[in-house]
């Protein structure tokens, strides 16, 4: 391949690496209410680090250049990521986040089943091959 293929696929999964990110400040946000001074500086902190993991990877895969099919790549992965994958891992952030910051504790295996769309028999497959170490019953 050439690098020019490589530094779109780069950015391809850096544009779904920063809406999964943006995924991931909104439920932890959802969860804890903080002031208007730390929602500034969680946005901040967002800004910084989604800007740094693009720059990152245009320094690697770009030599520091930005090219129009960069930018295409890096919208169509954010695009991709929002369409195909966004719905199931804010649901993944949201349990985590929640249990992280005490919430539920406990969810019955036919509320994660539904909650993540497997069946119950995939769960207790996955939790009989451990899967699952720490969780309590």
């Amino acid at each position: 391949m050439t690098r020019e293929v490589y530094a779109l696929l780069a950015m391809f999964v850096c544009g779904g690496a920063v809406v999964m990110l943006f995924d991931m400040f909104r439920a932890a946000r959802s969860c804890v209410k903080t002031n208007v001074f730390f929602t500034a500086m969680q946005d901040a902190a967002f800004w910084t680090v989604s800007a740094w993991f693009l720059a990152k990877g245009l320094w690697i895969f770009s030599d520091g250049r930005l090219r129009l099919y960069e930018v295409i790549g890096f919208l169509i992965g954010a695009l991709l990521y929002i369409l195909l994958f966004q719905r199931a891992f804010l649901k993944v952030f949201m349990v985590f986040f929640e249990n992280f910051f005490g919430g539920k504790d406990m969810y019955t295996i036919g509320q994660v089943s539904k909650m993540f769309g497997l069946p119950i028999s995939t769960l207790r497959y996955y939790d009989k091959e451990g899967l699952f170490p720490d969780m309590e019953r």
